[in-house]
């Protein structure tokens, strides 16, 4: 089982189509300690911008309660508190396995990237890159850059990946959503 949660990007903004989702496995501890870190970073930018809006301290102090309750609830390791935690200013959602995990367990040839989230998928004599970035190009030997090429690929920047973009590329999983 993994945890969630919901990066907001550009807070107050009008478009909210940048959120990224990053996923946590509450029983390991570095990764318990990683989302500690994510909630404070998250907790101090908005707890700012509400301050800001509203000139009042107190709004700052609101968003700093919530950072609190969801440290506690992190350090215990509740999943349904995070998830069923009714916060006005974070979001968790909880998933039975990651996009990783989900293609592993379903049969899939898959390797995950040492530099980054990329994961790629071997189906037969294809690969198929899965990012939430374009791999940057390379320079040969001789001083000419290449684009790096794959039979299919997903770029999600927001990490969510859906049932209906795998089955473009020829992967058949059963959930709607996947996050990396």
């Amino acid at each position: 089982m993994r945890i969630v949660f919901e990066e907001v990007q550009n807070y107050k903004e009008e478009r909210f189509e940048k959120n990224i989702y990053h996923t946590f496995d509450l029983s390991d501890r570095f990764e318990r300690k990683m989302l500690h870190t994510w909630i404070d970073d998250q907790g101090e930018e908005v707890g700012m911008i509400e301050e800001q809006e509203s000139g009042f301290t107190e709004s700052y102090e609101e968003v700093m309660d919530e950072v609190e309750k969801i440290h506690g609830l992190i350090s215990n390791k509740d999943y349904k508190g995070l998830k069923m935690g009714m916060f006005d200013y974070f979001d968790f959602d909880i998933v039975e396995e990651s996009l990783f995990e989900a293609l592993e367990n379903s049969g899939y040839k898959v390797e995950q990237s040492s530099a980054s989230c990329s994961l790629y998928v071997k189906i037969n004599d294809k690969e198929i890159r899965i990012s939430d970035h374009e791999r940057p190009s390379y320079q040969d030997e001789s001083g000419i850059w290449h684009e790096w090429s794959y039979d299919n690929s997903i770029v999600s920047e927001s990490r969510k990946i859906t049932k209906k973009q795998l089955e473009e590329v020829g992967i058949s999983l059963p959930e709607e959503e996947y996050y990396f």
